[in-house]
């Protein structure tokens, strides 16, 4: 089909006309159905960034008894192509040439549905990062197993819980002050370079971002391969959940935010995330006294050996930082104070 034939048949209502032109007999299977199929590319992240709708992607391959099933019963029918045009942008992925996007994603359903399968069905932000994923679904309930337009209609009615966040590391450093061979600054996924940094922030003041979480990533520093300066065998990850508040509190200050910023990346957001609100994240009647005493104006120069993490390299040893914390009470028990922990107490439920 030449592009005027393209054009020509998505005038005529076959939405998949963009997948007339590839090689995969899998993705072409699905050219004449009514979905407006994308294949897996910028063009239709893009269009979901811009109208802020959550993809529905779709990945088989064309020797799948059920995906042919699921092609017939549910791709071609016109109400289910109806709520997928206009409540998500959908992709449609031949496993067999994105065996990285079926791994990925294939791990994201077996870790949440236990199980997983071809054809693969998954709900994600427009960035693709997955909320929801499962297998083969029958066009309407059936026999106990949940319909795959029930399914979209609930999605859209109940609204779609998605959340996005970022942490202390990667809004601190950058990829072009990393000497070589400090491997002590690998996690996954690596740091970027200072204008990715500036990006996240400026998500996170305009509310792309909802939260900070730690991604505490302590390991024995031998596992950190230092002695090899190896980036490949090291472990992936960062030590820094005592330091997240002065960190963000450095990053945030020095670009104008205020100390309500904290309060809710680092407090009420995730314990809203967490169904806690009301309990933790705020100071309020009824909630935990989970505070912590702190001056925002003091200067900290962090010395790792120092740390109160089990293991003690981090990347943040040598720096300066704003924002010191003299002391810390969870549920009104002073726990810390002005670097002296008490070990007695504290517990999680």
């Amino acid at each position: 089909m030449c592009l005027a034939g393209a054009a020509d048949a998505a005038v005529k209502g076959k939405g998949g006309w963009r997948l007339a032109e590839t090689s995969s007999p899998y993705l072409r299977m699905h050219r004449d159905n009514p979905v407006e199929w994308y294949p897996w590319g910028e063009e239709a992240l893009a269009r979901a960034r811009k109208e802020n709708k959550p993809l529905f992607i779709s990945i088989g391959y064309f020797t799948c008894h059920w995906c042919h099933v699921m092609e017939r019963e549910s791709f071609r029918n016109p109400e289910i192509a109806r709520l997928l045009n206009s409540g998500f942008i959908s992709i449609k992925v031949d496993r067999e040439q994105r065996p990285d996007l079926d791994a990925a994603y294939m791990s994201f359903v077996v870790a949440t549905q236990g199980y997983g399968g071809w054809p693969m069905t998954i709900l994600a932000a427009p960035d693709g990062t997955p909320f929801f994923g499962g297998t083969y679904f029958p066009p309407d309930d059936r026999e106990g197993a949940p319909g795959f337009a029930p399914l979209l209609r609930k999605a859209r009615t109940e609204g779609l819980r998605v959340t996005a966040e970022t942490c202390p590391h990667y809004l601190t450093f950058a990829a072009e002050d990393i000497a070589a061979g400090a491997t002590q600054f690998k996690c996954a996924p690596p740091l970027r370079d200072r204008a990715n940094r500036e990006r996240l922030w400026q998500a996170l003041i305009a509310g792309d971002l909802q939260l900070i979480a730690s991604d505490h990533s302590p390991c024995p520093p031998g596992m950190k391969a230092q002695r090899d300066a190896d980036f490949m065998k090291a472990w992936g990850g960062i030590s820094g959940l005592e330091l997240s508040l002065a960190a963000v509190w450095t990053g945030l200050s020095s670009r104008g935010g205020g100390v309500e910023r904290l309060c809710e990346w680092l407090c009420a957001a995730p314990a809203r995330l967490a169904g806690f609100e009301g309990r933790k994240g705020a100071i309020a009647a009824g909630a935990d006294a989970d505070l912590v005493i702190w001056d925002p104006d003091a200067s900290v120069t962090v010395d790792g050996d120092r740390l109160h993490h089990r293991h003690k390299l981090t990347p943040y040893h040598g720096m300066t930082l704003r924002g010191r914390v003299d002391a810390t009470l969870i549920r009104g028990h002073l726990v810390h104070e002005r670097g002296m922990v008490d070990n007695a107490h504290g517990r999680l439920h």
